[in-house]
């Protein structure tokens, strides 16, 4: 499972932020990681502004299957990754009874 962290000029990208993100999201998603073969991590600002919000969006490819993308907005970048991988995780259980079972 490759996971891919992007970050727009609003947001700090250090290091020490995308193995955050990393790691939050390969412990969140790992009981479908024999399925999915790349995650992409998008987070952005929408303004330049420590009160702006962020979001993140999270785009999972699954093998023989098309991306499931989801976004979710929050005053700060950790509650935005945090309620995106949430709702991934639901997209991926609703996803499974409707394809063959992770």
């Amino acid at each position: 499972m490759k996971i891919l962290v992007n970050t727009d000029s609003l947001v700090d990208g250090s290091e020490r932020i995308i193995d955050s993100v990393s790691n939050s999201v390969s412990r969140s998603l790992d009981r479908f990681k024999d399925q999915i073969t790349r995650i992409e991590v998008h987070l952005s600002a929408d303004k330049p502004s420590a009160m702006a919000e962020q979001q993140c969006a999270l785009e999972v490819r699954i093998e023989n299957r098309q991306p499931i993308i989801v976004t979710h907005r929050a005053p700060s970048s950790d509650l935005a990754v945090k309620g995106a991988l949430e709702k991934m995780k639901s997209a991926l259980v609703r996803s499974n009874g409707r394809n063959k079972p992770f």
